[in-house]
């Protein structure tokens, strides 16, 4: 993807974000380097899941400064309440807010509950592209890379051995 391509992408996310806006127009010394970070991932990747959570790392990091800014808060309390008690991605409706987390329905996951942690995780490499030389190695293991993986998950994959050309 060109960086202009990631640029329109990442801004127009951001742009489209009243929390963000409201935090770039009330927090002192509140960047864009998170929107900076969004296009460079999104250029070298290409992924456009990247968007939200560059959008939610900025956000994340706007109630940091607004918690840690007791003067702020004083100053603008109605605007630094809502800043303060943001739930991300309103907790992709699947959850309830609450003490800075979301507490997700059944059967959801992540930090705004927008994933289903039933279904599969999405695999989107695999370590030397499957291939395994069982004369250096046992080859009972492989490398899997990609998204949504959870913590001490049972993982079964099928295999199917193919015999090696030499």
């Amino acid at each position: 993807m060109s960086e202009i391509e990631a640029f329109a992408a990442c801004n127009d996310a951001f742009e489209q974000s009243t929390y963000y806006d409201t935090c770039l127009s009330v927090v002192p010394n509140f960047s864009n380097e998170t929107i900076v970070n969004c296009i460079r991932d999104l250029a070298v990747a290409g992924n456009y899941n990247l968007i939200k959570l560059h959008l939610d790392t900025a956000l994340g990091q706007c109630q940091e400064y607004t918690w840690l800014n007791s003067t702020l808060q004083d100053e603008n309390r109605a605007v630094t309440t809502i800043i303060i008690n943001l739930c991300p991605n309103n907790c992709s409706n699947r959850g309830v807010y609450s003490a800075g987390n979301c507490t997700c329905d059944p059967g959801f996951g992540g930090s705004d509950c927008s994933f289903d942690v039933l279904s599969p995780p999405t695999i989107t490499g695999i370590l030397d592209s499957g291939i395994c030389d069982k004369s250096e190695d046992k080859c009972d293991e492989i490398k899997l890379y990609g998204y949504y993986f959870l913590e001490n998950m049972g993982c079964y994959v099928l295999c199917v051995m193919l015999p090696v050309m030499r």
